[in-house]
């Protein structure tokens, strides 16, 4: 581990730098890093932590102690009981950096599909769920690939040829999934992406009591030419 600047948060370095492959994988690991987001924030026991993640209590126990033997966690304090003491656990420092050289992936790239891949499949399985109700409307629905009246070729999955999830429907759970090439002068590309950032920042800032959790992704990156 290497500390490189004071923490903001009691006397927790600033970073972790896992050169260490072991711990490097651990920290790639979506399991582990559910456990360790919400260690940054505050401090868990295992069973409390275990029900905020919606876990079994000894799978979270497990995870625990795997990143506590690591080092990635430590006990903040231990709670006195009768019998064994209950133990609460917090992150080691204010941040975690994997340098692609302990990653175990081959190149950049792949380190950045395993990073997004655990999040896709989340995000897929949830558009699924909310969009396709019963098995016979799942044997219905198939991959559209055709040509529209503008002589512009769609590719989309929806309940028949050619037919979208009507989602934007009032009875419908607000999903949203669209791919889109674009032409853009270097300026609007730039104010897009920053409008993107704007957006999604401004509803980050929102907070209702019992609001649902949506998964969001947004991205933008220039086409080879």
């Amino acid at each position: 581990m290497e500390a490189e600047t004071p923490s903001r948060q009691g006397t927790r370095p600033q970073w972790f730098i896992a050169r260490d492959p072991k711990a490097a994988a651990t920290i790639s690991d979506p399991r582990h890093q559910r456990v360790l987001e919400a260690m940054l924030r505050e401090t868990w026991t295992t069973k409390a932590l275990a029900a905020y993640l919606g876990m079994g209590l000894n799978a979270t126990h497990l995870l625990v102690k795997r990143l506590e033997a690591l080092g990635l966690v430590c006990v903040a304090h231990s709670q006195p009981r009768r019998g064994r003491a209950v133990r609460h656990y917090h992150a080691v420092a204010n941040g975690y950096f994997v340098p692609f050289a302990a990653s175990s992936h081959a190149s950049l790239e792949a380190l950045y599909l395993a990073k997004d891949d655990f999040l896709r499949r989340q995000l897929v399985r949830a558009l699924i769920r909310t969009e396709v109700k019963t098995d016979q409307d799942a044997r219905a629905a198939g991959l559209s690939l055709y040509l529209t009246e503008d002589k512009d070729v769609n590719a989309h999955l929806g309940p028949g040829p050619g037919r979208r999830w009507e989602t934007f429907d009032d009875g419908f759970a607000a999903t949203f999934t669209h791919w889109e090439a674009l032409e853009l002068e270097t300026a609007v590309a730039k104010q897009l992406q920053r409008e993107l950032r704007d957006l999604i920042a401004r509803y980050k800032r929102r907070t209702q009591v019992g609001a649902r959790a949506f998964l969001v992704r947004a991205a933008l990156a220039p086409l080879d030419s």
